[in-house]
């Protein structure tokens, strides 16, 4: 390869990585926004809304931590409706049992510490007119690159789940 094309594949791997980043944390904002709720059935649009926005401006880690708590989340007071309601309430929540919650926790605070050190230490340092810096770069980028697809498959995985049980729940719904 000539120096240029060194540069662009550094380049293009640097946008990749990013791009998969922002696909996770934009999965996990999705996921926390539609899970674990009550409200009276004509605010269900609006509560929702209220959730996404919550999550809009948070951070990688701030989501991920808000994310790890779903896990054996004792959730029991969503569905407890207030006494005194007037009108039909929704829940909804959605938890996750698992006995392998320190290797999510691990793994996550990995994606967090590489996407750090991408964004605030490699890309200060990185030298796009140096063959040497581009190559080493390239090689730690496609390391980061299969971790990164890992978590991205783990992501889709929960929200084809979680989209599974809305989509059963309203099923099950409209046929009683």
């Amino acid at each position: 390869m000539i120096m240029s094309d060194w540069k662009n594949e550094a380049l293009r791997k640097i946008g990749r990585n990013l791009v998969n980043l922002s696909k996770i944390e934009g999965m996990l904002k999705l996921f926390l926004s539609r899970v674990n709720f009550q409200c009276p059935i004509n605010e269900l649009q609006s509560t929702l809304e209220a959730k996404k926005k919550r999550y809009e401006k948070m951070t990688l880690g701030q989501v991920i931590k808000d994310y790890l708590r779903t896990y054996n989340s004792d959730l029991e007071q969503i569905h407890q409706y207030p006494d005194d309601r007037k009108e039909a309430w929704v829940s909804f929540s959605f938890t996750t049992e698992t006995e392998a919650l320190a290797i999510h926790k691990r793994d996550y605070d990995f994606l967090i510490r590489h996407r750090n050190k991408l964004v605030h230490e490699l890309l200060i340092r990185f030298n796009p007119e140096s063959e040497k810096n581009c190559k080493a770069l390239i090689e730690k980028l496609d390391e980061q690159h299969q971790h990164i697809q890992r978590h991205s498959k783990y992501q889709q995985q929960q929200l084809y789940v979680l989209d599974e049980a809305i989509r059963r729940y309203f099923m099950n719904q409209s046929n009683q």
